[in-house]
């Protein structure tokens, strides 16, 4: 079956095909670009994001970054405490919308099943929480950001906004992966 139109495109298909084929594709196909095609017959209201491209962990951060310089000319150790909380969320971005909006949970279900990772819709982090002690060389600075971790994918949105009537939409989905600090020196 060919590519279907961009915009939307009559056609059904069978639960068992929706619910075994359809996340079986997507696990399958791993990060290579799928030929998406919506299969024949079924019922409505369905959802699949079938992830294309991974592009790494990106960090939220929660509160300013942390710097510190080392100006003696021994190293010296330096370890780094959130002072700030914050909530981050999974989100969705695109040119356009689709009818009903994104559904989070099948874009994190679809990245989890795809990447082999554990996602979540929201996290929060914590005041108090460490990391270090890190050794800084003389004349060299100290960088540390702390926040939610979420994974950067890229793919094809399919929705089934009414009885076989579809539309797609390629996204960028940010899937909340957890809570933590991203240091390095300059």
């Amino acid at each position: 079956m060919s590519q279907p139109s961009s915009s939307r495109r009559r056609g059904g298909w069978f639960a068992a095909t929706l619910a075994l084929g359809l996340i079986a594709s997507a696990v399958s196909v791993g990060l290579a670009s799928p030929a998406v095609a919506i299969p024949e017959e079924g019922f409505c209201g369905n959802a699949q994001y079938y992830v294309q491209a991974n592009h790494g962990r990106v960090l939220s951060p929660t509160e300013a970054t942390h710097i510190v310089f080392n100006g003696n000319p021994t190293s010296i150790p330096v370890t780094f405490t959130s002072q700030q909380s914050g909530t981050r969320s999974s989100t969705v971005s695109a040119s356009t919308t689709v009818s009903g909006g994104f559904k989070l949970w099948v874009v994190n279900a679809s990245v989890s099943v795809t990447l082999g990772i554990s996602t979540t819709e929201s996290a929060t982090s914590s005041i108090g929480i460490s990391v270090g002690p890190m050794t800084l060389p003389s004349g060299k600075y100290q960088l540390g950001d702390y926040g939610v971790w979420r994974q950067k994918t890229s793919g094809l949105y399919v929705n089934e906004w009414w009885c076989g009537q579809f539309e797609q939409v390629q996204i960028t989905a940010f899937s909340v992966t957890g809570v933590g600090w991203n240091v390095w020196q300059e």
